[in-house]
């Protein structure tokens, strides 16, 4: 732990004893953890069932008017780190929307801007994006370009190289299923701590 902050044992130590807490109590907890997580693997887990019938009912009940498609994106980016002049990037940024013909000259179109970047984002479900986007791009048709968005890097678009109906209900169920999965798990844990506790009998010496 103190290598994970870069501190020392000895630093860390003060650093807990001036919280009231001892390095002692620290690794008691530690152990109890590692120890629960072994019997959460062990014992409960096994115990933890989801019906695939009813992921397929909630999955099919998700799909609507814009996150039914599968893509083939290119992001376009023009660099603003931290969105440093982003105002003069957007505005480069839409000049590029204006001119742009479609995927096969997206890098070509890119040349006559510094700092301007196509990227392969390959193929995405409508599931895995943000639902603003997903929205944006159901209405798009190949060769459409989302309008700019300022992000992390940069102004960011958009290209539909391939669009498609999404037959396949796998990224819909992948998160139904971890979270079916995680609510199931903690009901199965509260229950068996539970009954760890009601036939507990604890020995004074």
């Amino acid at each position: 732990m103190a290598r994970n902050i870069k501190i020392s044992k000895d630093k860390l130590t003060q650093m807990l004893q001036g919280q009231g807490v001892s390095i002692e109590s620290l690794q008691d907890r530690l152990r109890a953890a590692i120890a629960w997580n072994g019997v959460t693997e062990a014992a409960i887990m096994p115990q933890v069932q989801v019906s695939e019938l009813e992921l397929d009912k909630q999955a099919a009940e998700k799909m609507n008017s814009y996150n039914g498609f599968d893509y083939i994106l290119k992001e376009v980016i023009f660099v603003a780190p931290g969105g440093r002049g982003a105002s003069g990037r957007t505005s480069q940024a839409n000049r590029y929307r204006q001119q742009f013909k479609g995927c096969d000259s997206a890098v070509d179109l890119s040349l006559n801007y510094t700092d301007a970047a196509v990227i392969d984002l390959g193929r995405r479900n409508a599931t895995q994006l943000p639902e603003a986007v997903a929205k944006e791009l159901a209405g798009l048709n190949v060769g459409g370009i989302t309008r700019p968005r300022v992000v992390n890097t940069g102004v960011s678009m958009l290209a539909v190289c391939e669009k498609a109906v999404a037959e396949d209900l796998t990224f819909i169920k992948s998160d139904l299923r971890a979270n079916a999965g995680n609510a199931a798990l903690e009901t199965k844990a509260t229950n068996y701590l539970e009954d760890l506790r009601s036939r507990a009998k604890i020995i004074y010496n």
